[in-house]
């Protein structure tokens, strides 16, 4: 369980640092979408996605840091 515990916090961590660098570079955008349901259409929030075109124009070494 310890082990476990410990991986999931390294992943957390890991996942984070990754976030940093994809808002450093501007590359993370808010995600707008919205759902139909019985009460109609409703946004979902808190959802983000990558730029694509961003992700595309990074120069070479914003693109190397985000790799590594």
């Amino acid at each position: 369980m310890l082990n476990f515990l410990s991986q999931v916090a390294n992943n957390r961590s890991a996942t984070q640092r990754l976030c940093d660098l994809l808002q450093k570079h501007q590359i993370i955008q808010p995600w707008p979408i919205k759902v139909q349901g019985d009460q109609g259409e409703q946004a979902v929030e808190g959802l983000y996605r990558i730029d694509e075109t961003a992700l595309n124009q990074l120069p070479a070494e914003a693109f190397i840091e985000l790799r590594d």
